[in-house]
Order: C-alpha cells, then structure tokens, then sequence
C-alpha cells in the first residue's frame, strides 16, 4: 500500500440565480484544490488538510512544505494550531510570484474551517470545506449539502461544478509516480514522472522534494507559455522586464528539477519538458496568428 496517495483538481463552481434573469445572474468560485492525507505512524490516526489556491503550482508547493513540516515535527490537530504557517507560505511561494501575481490567494483547511488564509477568494469555498468536513471519502456529496444551505437564504440558487484533474501523486518510501496534465498552446497533454531511490542506497524517497519538482513543471510549463505568447507582442519596457526575470525563474526551476534528478532515479514519459524550447514554440504560434 503507498505511503501517500493524493489528486490535485482545478475546479469551478458557477453559483446561479433562477429568479433573477439579468446578465449578471451567477457568480463563480474558481479553486485549485489538493488534500493531504498525513499520518506520522501506523499507530496514530490519519489527518486531512485541504490547500486550496489560486495557482497550481503555489497549491503543490505549499503541499511539499506541509509534508515536510509534518514528517519532520509529528502533528496532531493541536499541533496544526501552532505551526508558523506564514512562514511556510512564505517558502512556498517565489518572490517572482509575489511581484507578478497580485490576485494569489491560499488557505489551508481542518476540519472544515481555516487554519491559514493569505489573500482574497471567493467565500462559497469556505462553505464547501464545511459541507466536506463528515464527507472526506466522498466530496462531491458535499455539493448538493452547500446548495441546500445557500437556498435557506432564501434565494432559488443552483450550483454547477466543474472539476478536471491536474495532478495525481503516488509514492511510497522507496519509489513514486507523478501523473501532471499540462495545458499547451491549444490543448492538454498528460505527462508524468517516476521517481525512484537509486540502488544500494539506504535513503529513502523525498516525497515532498518530489512534489516540489512536479509544481515546478505545472509552475514552468504555464509560464514558458506566457512568456512565450507576450514575446510575441510589441515590446514595452514592462514586457521586457516581465520576460527578463520569467526566464530567470524557467532557470531556477529548471536547477530544482535537475536536483531530483541528481539524488534519484527519474524517468518521464514521455519526454521531459525543457521550458525554453516550449517557450520559443509559444512564440512562434504567436507570431504566426498575429500575421
């Protein structure tokens, strides 16, 4: 049986008025959403923590951090209460981030109800952690139980959700899987990674050293795209500047990865993505629409 088990989905909830038939008659709470099943030993119960946020990539990492922090320090409920949870978002999230992405948003849940907030997001997803507190197991039984709730407001609203997975994850001490679904140009692809402890070695697999190479693929593979779409456009100086520091920070997750790679054995399939040759096809199918 695998040691960690978990799935990433990127979600969105359309909250919809029938009794108003204006244009603006629904709103809509968008979320990317992992949950962490942790248990320190066999002999203690496991613990489930939700992350939820506005990027992929700042969703997995803030994970990688939890992970860490957990298997380093042991928890219980209590314990999650005390931890410095500003600083481990802080670590999760590059200053590249923090200068380019003002509306990033994260909150971590237990039981139900915020441990740890930083940013502003849609208030409809606090009330789906607390319709999912009793249904860990299964959570879209938590949907129907949070529509009911909205209805008691005493306004006819529905809510549609829509989900896609972005990342399965599946490790044990000794060897793992990584399954990412990355959106291209004009479509998603699948894509994964196996991680394996090199032989003779009595180290054990570094799961949450894993998690963090496979949120630097969704983090570089989005950006390479990014930055090669606005290449493409007229320069200014605050797109030279955006594209300048993005390809510092395709370099500095390019050296995480290569890390992996360096302390275990890793095998893709199918071929790695190498970010500056994404970015440079970005820029190109750019170009070519533009002309």
């Amino acid at each position: 049986m695998p040691d960690f088990i978990s799935t990433m989905l990127r979600e969105k909830f359309t909250i919809i008025d029938r009794n108003n038939f204006s244009h603006s008659n629904s709103t809509v709470a968008l979320s990317n959403r992992i949950v962490l099943n942790l248990q320190f030993s066999g002999a203690q119960p496991v613990e489930h923590l939700v992350i939820r946020g506005h990027n992929m990539h700042s969703v997995v990492r803030m994970a990688a951090r939890i992970y860490n922090e957990f298997h380093h320090r042991g928890a219980s409920g209590y314990m999650f209460q005390h931890y410095d949870w500003d600083l481990l978002c802080d670590n999760a999230l590059s200053d590249y981030e923090c200068i380019t992405n003002p509306k990033r948003w994260i909150t971590i849940y237990y039981k139900g109800h915020a441990l740890f907030s930083r940013g502003q997001y849609h208030p409809f997803l606090d009330m789906m952690e607390l319709c999912d507190k009793d249904h860990n197991q299964d959570y879209e039984l938590a949907i129907p139980k949070a529509q009911n709730l909205l209805k008691r407001t005493g306004k006819n609203l529905e809510v549609k959700y829509d989900t896609n997975v972005a990342l399965t994850l599946t490790f044990d001490k000794r060897q793992g899987r990584c399954g990412i679904i990355l959106r291209g140009i004009d479509k998603a692809s699948t894509f994964n990674f196996s991680a394996r402890c090199r032989e003779h070695s009595d180290r054990d697999l570094n799961i949450s050293q894993c998690m963090g190479s496979a949120a630097a693929f969704l983090e570089g593979v989005q950006l390479a795209y990014t930055l090669g779409s606005m290449a493409a456009k007229p320069e200014n100086t605050r797109n030279i500047q955006f594209i300048r520091d993005g390809k510092k920070r395709l370099m500095l997750l390019s050296i995480e990865i290569e890390k992996l790679e360096r302390d275990f054995q890793i095998r893709y399939r199918p071929e790695k993505p190498i970010f500056l040759a994404l970015l440079a096809h970005a820029e190109s199918a750019a170009s070519s629409i533009s002309h």
